[in-house]
């Protein structure tokens, strides 16, 4: 049970995860779109500050963390089917699906993604008599495990309130802090279980260790590419120079003028330039493979760009067209198990309520809400629509395709009735004949 002493030891725990909620933070800031304040301390700790200065206006601050996790975050982008034994369970499940229930499990499932971790809040709201939810970002939570037989359940639960207070709560009630921990407020916890549902990327601490990578190459990326804005700069403009020249009145600007000046008499005055030279390619080739080596690290498959490709719209269709459907398989997994403890919590707090006809909807869940049975749509790899039909064409005019199942292929969910009906379709639109236009008029009632 949490008391003043219990809540103060707590107060002091949070410490030890201070790196963590640090690093959520700053993604959490980059996640906003503010990844230039990162990139700018970067370039800032590696150049002097004229030249960090001046790499700072060629900037490319791409967000490549939020593309990312976007992209892996889709396993309720499509319908979830939920199916219940009871079917006063299945209508209530069915209501909190109309109330936007997915929207919330997409946002949990995009924190987890960005956070290693994600949580949601259950609470009661009393104007609109309904169980509400919230997802806060992973900066804003702590949860703590102290059963000595599942060190994986969450025990206790501690918030940061937008005041600076901490709000701490278990099973049985709640101590408030003020940000220096001193008690404010005490109370019963009247659910007899913590309104709050937690999942944790790792398998093995509740709290997870920060993932430091996703950070680095966050900032990384957008530093290289201002290395290559900051190159193409200077090898736009090449270095003029003269030797034995009165350059006086010469306008320096853009390019750069050096002056020289030879030891032998009667010399002739020269002028000439100097062209820097750099590999572009190859520097971009360079953050195309860290890039890739990065993704596959992830679970992500980044291979749907050639090798020979180091243009800059290579590189933006590599990023287009990763495949995170295997990875998304693994989420389906985590998160079918979050969800069925997050129901069983609901029916408890909805209960509560629906038990004083304080509810919108004052029908019960039912013990057997735990056999709820969680089914995903198929994860299928996203890919852009011009690099599907490329493949698609070739495989056709090598004969290794059918008709349906180039069809088939270039719409993965529909059925093969389905597919069927579009063939008809298709021959039906190909026996149409357009008149034949002449000289302006048709060969049909034309002068």
């Amino acid at each position: 049970m949490i008391n003043k002493e219990k809540a103060n030891l707590l107060f002091q725990e949070i410490k030890k995860h201070e790196l963590f909620i640090h690093h959520c933070f700053k993604i959490f800031e980059i996640l906003e779109g503010d990844l230039l304040k990162y990139v700018k301390l970067e370039l800032e700790n590696q150049l002097s500050a004229d030249s960090a200065r001046e790499a700072l206006q060629r900037c490319a601050p791409i967000n490549i963390l939020k593309k990312i996790n976007d992209k892996l975050s889709k396993i309720y982008s499509l319908s979830v089917e939920r199916k219940c034994t009871n079917s006063t369970d299945q209508e209530l499940v069915d209501y909190y699906q109309k109330q936007g229930i997915d929207t919330i499990f997409a946002q949990c499932n995009f924190n987890y993604n960005s956070f290693k971790n994600s949580g949601v809040d259950l609470y009661y709201n009393e104007s609109k008599r309904k169980i509400k939810f919230r997802v806060p970002p992973s900066h804003l939570f702590v949860v703590f495990g102290n059963d000595p037989f599942d060190p994986m359940e969450v025990t206790e639960l501690a918030k940061v309130m937008s005041d600076g207070s901490i709000y701490f709560i278990d099973k049985e009630n709640f101590v408030k802090l003020d940000k220096n921990g001193e008690v404010i407020q005490t109370g019963e916890n009247i659910y007899q279980v913590i309104p709050f549902e937690y999942i944790s990327k790792s398998k093995n601490l509740l709290m997870p260790i920060q993932s430091s990578d996703d950070y680095s190459m966050t900032v990384l990326l957008p530093v290289l590419l201002s290395d290559l804005n900051f190159s193409a700069k200077y090898l736009s403009h090449p270095i003029v120079y003269g030797v034995d020249v009165n350059a006086e009145n010469l306008k320096r600007s853009p390019n750069v003028f050096w002056k020289f000046a030879t030891e032998i008499d009667g010399k002739t005055p020269q002028i000439g330039s100097i062209t820097p030279e750099a590999d572009l390619n190859g520097i971009m080739q360079n953050i195309k493979e860290q890039l890739a080596m990065w993704l596959e690290s992830k679970n992500i498959k980044a291979s749907a760009v050639s090798g020979e490709d180091t243009s800059a719209s290579g590189l933006a269709l590599m990023i287009r067209n990763v495949d995170t459907s295997e990875d998304r398989k693994q989420q389906a997994v985590s998160f079918a198990e979050f969800e069925r403890r997050f129901w069983q919590k609901l029916a408890v707090i909805h209960n509560y309520h629906a038990s004083f006809g304080q509810l919108e909807n004052n029908l019960k869940f039912s013990d057997e809400i735990e056999n709820i049975n969680i089914i995903y749509p198929q994860q299928i790899p996203i890919e852009d629509t011009d690099a599907i039909l490329d493949r698609i064409i070739k495989k056709k005019k090598e004969g290794f395709l059918t008709q349906k199942q180039a069809l088939k292929e270039l719409n993965p969910t529909k059925s093969d009735t389905e597919i069927e009906v579009l063939i008809e379709e298709i021959k039906e639109e190909n026996k149409i004949e357009l008149p034949k236009v002449e000289n302006g008029g048709t060969t049909e009632g034309g002068n």
